[in-house]
């Protein structure tokens, strides 16, 4: 996986459809020959991490995750980073035989367990320093604005989504609603 931080707007042109991620946004990005994953994992506005493909727009905001494919594997892009937990996974299937899959991560899982991340945590470099203060913004506010929303779910055992005890606490209109599993 590549970090992009990008002190202006970049685009990146891949097989899959073109990504472009604007100026101090925070990014992780897979191309490989099965498609294209990108994680937003930070940015200071709207539309920050797009990626277009043939017609469509996709436009990410930070905690949320998209794969591109062209595969008919259900959920065997999370097996990239199966250390990262998901929820409210969804894919469906566009007119040129592509599939997108699209769901929201937990950005505390990516921080634990993506090397780049790591060693940015661990850096004592000042521009790290800073990065680091952004993701811990981000997801501290992510965590806030998901309370009550059903738990995440990791692949770390490679072949089906298990539930994280992250959170129980439910609101009105969630009672009853457990996290689905999926099995590859």
């Amino acid at each position: 996986m590549t970090l992009l931080c990008p002190a202006r707007t970049t685009k990146v042109t891949t097989p899959f459809g073109s990504k472009s991620i604007e100026a101090d946004a925070v990014a992780l990005v897979s191309v490989s020959e099965s498609g294209l994953s990108v994680f937003d994992l930070h940015d200071s506005k709207n539309g920050s991490v797009k990626i277009t493909l043939n017609d469509q727009l996709l436009s990410l905001t930070p905690g949320h995750h998209v794969h591109i494919t062209r595969s008919n594997r259900h959920l065997g892009h999370l097996k990239q980073a199966p250390s990262i937990a998901h929820r409210h996974l969804h894919s469906h299937t566009i007119s040129s035989g592509v599939t997108i899959h699209h769901s929201e991560f937990w950005l505390p899982t990516a921080i634990m367990s993506v090397d780049t991340l790591k060693a940015i945590f661990s850096s004592s470099d000042k521009q790290c320093q800073t990065l680091s203060k952004k993701l811990l913004k981000t997801s501290a506010l992510l965590h806030h604005l998901s309370a009550g929303k059903p738990n995440y779910s990791t692949t770390s055992d490679r072949s089906s989504l298990r539930p994280l005890n992250c959170r129980t606490k439910k609101l009105m209109g969630d009672e009853g609603f457990e996290p689905p599993t999926f099995t590859v």
